[in-house]
């Protein structure tokens, strides 16, 4: 899932974006040490998203129940994990997804990529 960071701004101008930085204006200032600065009014700043993993749980439990159940067992075992409550898996998610999110973070997999999805001009109105 993406989730916006509120607390970091970044420059966009056309396909081009910044860096995260920590205000608006820290963003302009970023865009105005590369660029020249007539563009400089002309730069749009927003939030970015970063995505944030979350394992979905039902399909855990249906992709044990489809390709991880033995054979030899399966036809003894129609009924296993069929009556799971949505609150044992809500549950389930929020372990699942705890533990991933640490493996990730631990292991340097942590994705850092982040997309810019609103824009305003910091500008505007300003004389």
């Amino acid at each position: 899932m993406l989730v916006k960071n509120e607390n970091e701004w970044c420059w966009c101008l056309c396909e081009h974006v910044g860096y995260p930085q920590k205000s608006i204006e820290d963003a302009v200032k970023d865009f105005a040490e590369t660029y020249p600065a007539e563009e400089v009014p002309m730069i749009r700043v927003g939030n970015p998203y970063y995505y944030v993993p979350t394992v979905d749980a039902e399909r855990v439990i249906n992709d044990i129940i489809d390709y991880d159940l033995d054979d030899e067992i399966a036809e003894y075992s129609e009924d296993y994990l069929l009556h799971v409550e949505l609150k044992q898996i809500d549950v389930l998610q929020e372990k699942l997804t705890k533990a991933f999110r640490e493996w990730e973070e631990q292991n340097g997999y942590k994705n850092t990529s982040f997309v810019i999805l609103e824009t305003i001009n910091p500008f505007k109105n300003k004389e």
